[in-house]
């Protein structure tokens, strides 16, 4: 097939943002990347086409039921998540005997969503025995997969959703509960890896979150940074918004986990978490962009160089350069003032330990697979979409 002249122009940029990213970038530091995949897609068939084909090492399960979810509670809410638990005790072996694991992501809380009108709030935050709820289903989570060698991770909540103003007496908020949720999980399971994300995965968000003095948690959020633009075709015509730059994606990302880092640099300097707390694990639960936006080849291109990009021994030798400037200056003068960081100081020491791409076999619009046309219809691509070149270029790194 020939392709035209604009399609072989997007190739060589694509081929030239990889070439000067391996210039440019220290070695990369994710070392899991994988998709978001249905319980129901789990197949032998599909697990050897992410396996071999995509090169993926990591998958991503939610687990719960969307359409079910909401006003489930007690019997019903069992109920429901049994029948996700019995499905998913047919994958894992599968899942097992083709060398994967999983991040195992309770997606339906007691209760489900309140609310689902932005921005969305979970029933739990305005019924405190739904908490407790809560609590009592992670334990029984725990002592059913807290040791399974398929389960890399679990990640406590999907997207908690929280609005502020229907918070009800007695009730916890989110920073509360998860502390909660996470010190009822280490009393059985001490040092398995847990997934915490700050409210509505918001990046922006993750400097909100509690404390944790533990090494074995990985903090999440979901890379919706230009939303529209990554939803495009969704609730817009398709193809109707520009796509952002390399370059504003790297600083958009970086200004948002900045204050994270920053954060948590500030705790092992006053000793409330431990020194090994430093840098966090950074883990992206969806990496994503819809196929009907503009160029979506080449955004996910720079989202996803930009979660492989790993500046913190630059960032790190300015600060200490900083210090170093003031020993010299404090020689001279006992009252030198001692060089104060922020959050931008940070900006550069934001790197990921992995990421997931939203997603696989599950709607076409994200489903890097299938191609959209102008009139916003889906076709499955008989070769290589556009993002899937890119994604395959990434987890061939795996």
């Amino acid at each position: 097939m020939i392709l035209p002249i604009r399609s072989y122009s997007f190739l060589f940029s694509l081929a030239l943002t990889f070439f000067c990213t391996t210039i440019v970038t220290t070695e990369a530091t994710p070392t899991r990347r994988g998709f978001l995949i249905p319980l129901e897609s789990i197949s032998s068939e599909s697990l050897d086409d992410i396996k071999n084909n995509w090169k993926a090492n990591i998958l991503r399960v939610q687990i719960g039921n969307n359409l079910q979810m909401d006003g489930a509670t007690g019997a019903s809410y069992d109920a429901m998540l049994d029948a996700r638990f019995t499905l998913l005790d047919e994958k894992l072996p599968l899942i097992m005997a083709k060398g994967l694991q999983i991040i195992f992501c309770l997606h339906s809380p007691p209760g489900g969503f309140l609310t689902r009108e932005a921005p969305s709030h979970y029933r739990m935050f305005s019924d405190p025995a739904l908490q407790e709820e809560y609590i009592a289903k992670w334990r029984q989570i725990m002592a059913r997969y807290g040791s399974h060698p398929a389960i890399f991770a679990f990640d406590i909540e999907n997207e908690p959703a929280m609005r502020r103003a229907l918070v009800s007496n007695g009730a916890r908020t989110w920073n509360q509960l998860v502390v909660e949720v996470v010190a009822a999980i280490r009393q059985t399971h001490p040092t398995v890896p847990l997934i915490v994300k700050s409210l509505y995965g918001d990046p922006s968000k993750l400097a909100s979150l509690p404390a944790f003095k533990d090494e074995n948690i990985i903090y999440a959020y979901n890379s919706y940074l230009y939303n529209a633009y990554q939803h495009t075709g969704v609730t817009t015509p398709p193809f109707s918004i520009a796509r952002p730059s390399d370059a504003a994606i790297l600083q958009n990302l970086r200004r948002r986990l900045g204050a994270f880092f920053f954060k948590q640099y500030t705790r092992v300097q006053n000793k409330e978490i431990p020194a090994s707390a430093y840098p966090p694990k950074v883990h992206v639960g969806e990496a994503t962009v819809s196929g009907c936006a503009l160029e979506g080849g080449q955004f996910l291109a720079g989202l996803l160089t930009a979660l492989e990009k790993n500046d913190s021994a630059i960032s790190q030798d300015k600060r200490d350069r900083a210090t170093r400037k003031w020993r010299r200056a404090r020689r001279r003068n006992r009252r030198a003032p001692r060089p104060v960081f922020v959050a931008d100081d940070f900006s550069e020491d934001v790197k990921h330990a992995g990421y997931t791409i939203h997603a696989y076999a599950e709607s076409p619009f994200w489903d890097p697979r299938f191609t959209c046309d102008s009139a916003g219809t889906f076709t499955f691509s008989p070769s290589d979409t556009d993002r899937g070149i890119v994604i395959k270029s990434m987890m061939s790194k795996n």
